[in-house]
């Protein structure tokens, strides 16, 4: 009788061994449904809660989406206000190419991109693609903090609203 408690405790261990896989591994399994090497057990990600694992990664697409918008911002604010035409074209146009800030926001886009194909790859699209909203509240306090940009009363009014449509998405997984 004994051995088959302590059996089972150990199976329950295994279990749950092999459900603490690394945050990297959980993070990047591509299916939906984790096999365990325990004979019959499955780990769905909508009945144990799973779907949440894959917030942080979801979180850094939309940092480094949020990132590549205030790299740009401040690209452009060093090129300056100019006007469109096609006397300014080719100088503004190199200037563009030329700007270190402008050449760092694209490659977060690039690596935003990637990140979200990923993130496309394992989540349902009506739980990921409302977690991007987090940018805008991301992108607006650092709006106000590196480029001084009023952040009045409607603005705070819609960062909370953001804040209380993300919770509730997360907590519909």
């Amino acid at each position: 009788m004994a051995l088959l408690a302590d059996d089972g405790v150990a199976r329950r261990r295994k279990m749950l061994m092999y459900a603490r896989y690394s945050a990297l591994f959980r993070l990047l399994a591509p299916c939906p449904r984790t096999k365990l090497p325990i004979s019959g057990w499955t780990l769905d990600r909508k009945g144990l809660g799973l779907l949440n694992r894959y917030i942080p990664l979801i979180l850094l697409g939309v940092l480094l989406n949020a990132a590549a918008q205030l790299v740009l911002k401040k690209g452009m604010t060093d090129i300056g206000h100019f006007s469109f035409s096609m006397d300014n074209l080719l100088p503004i146009g190199m200037k563009v190419i030329l700007n270190p800030f402008v050449v760092l926001g694209v490659v977060f886009y690039v690596v935003s991109l990637a990140v979200w194909l990923m993130v496309l790859s394992r989540v349902d699209v009506s739980y990921a693609y409302p977690l991007l909203s987090v940018g805008y509240i991301v992108a607006a306090l650092a709006g106000k903090y590196f480029f001084n940009e009023p952040l009045g009363l409607m603005r705070w009014a819609g960062i909370i609203i953001i804040c209380i449509g993300v919770f509730l998405i997360t907590r519909s997984a």
